[in-house]
């Protein structure tokens, strides 16, 4: 088995109230996911931010406005950390 195959396979059937190697490899998977998330849609608010504030400063402002538009964030579930929040503290004797 390749390990892509092994993490699919963990993700998949983990119990989340079992302490084993599985609830262990997807409580990492997810917590990767929750960290890339955070970082992307914190980097596009930065990023919009400052086209908005260009925009505004442009001597063709209402033009630029629109052309940048109004989105302000990127909306991505992983991004609260659910899992990490849910899981991340529990005890493991592995």
């Amino acid at each position: 088995m390749k390990a892509n195959e092994r993490i699919q396979n963990a993700v998949k059937s983990a119990d989340m109230e079992v302490d084993n190697i599985d609830k262990l490899i997807s409580l990492a998977y997810y917590m990767g996911r929750e960290s890339a998330a955070k970082e992307v849609c914190d980097a596009a608010r930065k990023t919009f931010g400052e086209q908005h504030k260009r925009a505004i400063e442009n001597r063709y402002h209402l033009l630029a406005e629109k052309v940048v538009g109004n989105v302000t964030h990127i909306y991505h579930p992983d991004y609260a950390g659910d899992m990490t929040d849910m899981f991340g503290s529990d005890e493991t004797k592995l």
